[in-house]
């Protein structure tokens, strides 16, 4: 009698269980938290940069400089800058900093990642302020192809099998 071994079984199983509730969670959460980590990237003066072309121009600002009392751009308020404005829309969700203001809600086969400061979309969309850009976004609403190509990694990693 012949046996003939199924090789398809097990690696069909382990596809399942990848492609399954969990394992939807688990990517989606993978690629959120890629993304959140790009944009908090975007905070202080030491920030990566790889899609801020503003940084460039705002260094040069001899007015930006004044009135961030700095040197360089940045996102990142002092806490000079946070006392004077508290009570104010720049105030901040639920009195937090911009930085301090990113929610991640969702699971299953959705997730999505907002910051919650009211003033947010001022710096993301140039809304009032100069734009200041901190989601990976092009204007067109985009991920930028850095954050796209991480995003295809992270993908790839969780399909081996």
């Amino acid at each position: 009698m012949t046996v003939i071994q199924d090789q398809w079984t097990p690696f069909f199983a382990e596809l399942e269980e990848k492609v399954n509730s969990a394992g939807r969670t688990s990517l989606l959460t993978g690629c959120i938290d890629a993304v959140h980590e790009s944009a908090l990237s975007n905070f202080g003066e030491f920030a990566r940069g790889d899609m801020r072309p503003w940084y460039a121009e705002q260094l040069v600002s001899k007015s930006y400089a004044r009135t961030v009392k700095r040197d360089f751009a940045t996102l990142e308020r002092s806490e000079e800058e946070r006392e004077a404005c508290e009570g104010t829309r720049w105030q901040g969700g639920q009195g937090a900093h911009l930085k301090d203001s990113f929610f991640t809600f969702g699971g299953g086969d959705s997730m999505s990642l907002a910051n919650i400061a009211d003033y947010a979309s001022d710096h993301q969309n140039g809304e009032g302020v100069p734009r200041r850009p901190f989601f990976p976004v092009s204007e067109d609403g985009q991920l930028m192809p850095f954050m796209q190509s991480r995003i295809f990694q992270i993908a790839d990693a969780h399909f081996q099998v």
